[in-house]
């Protein structure tokens, strides 16, 4: 959230990001929680839209909840996820340079190529 609203989005399309962020991912432990909307019931989270070659996007969310976080994909599961490795993968590949400042509705998000 930016100002109480609006989203910071920051791409990252180099190869080696990319697989750094699915390690991350494939490294996390499967909670016994349930998805169960598009995006959690949270003020504030991360949403990581990965385009796909074939066309679409795949969202999901990183969000903090009782000192810990975790990674949601809509509808299929909640993660555990660790603090250092998140942490590691974000100060190595999100440079403020590269953030830009938006405005956009949840749903628009849904609906448009964000």
């Amino acid at each position: 959230m930016v100002d109480g609203r609006g989203l910071e989005r920051c791409t990252i399309s180099d190869k080696d990001d990319i697989e750094k962020f699915l390690q991350t991912l494939e490294d996390s432990k499967k909670t016994k929680k349930e998805s169960v909307s598009d995006f959690p019931n949270k003020d504030e989270f991360i949403l990581v839209s990965i385009k796909m070659s074939e066309g679409g996007y795949i969202r999901n969310t990183i969000y903090e909840e009782d000192k810990k976080l975790y990674f949601e994909q809509a509808y299929v599961g909640i993660y555990e996820l660790t603090y250092k490795d998140i942490s590691s993968f974000l100060k190595s590949t999100v440079k403020e340079e590269n953030k830009e400042n938006i405005s956009e509705d949840l749903e628009d998000i849904l609906d448009d190529d964000f």
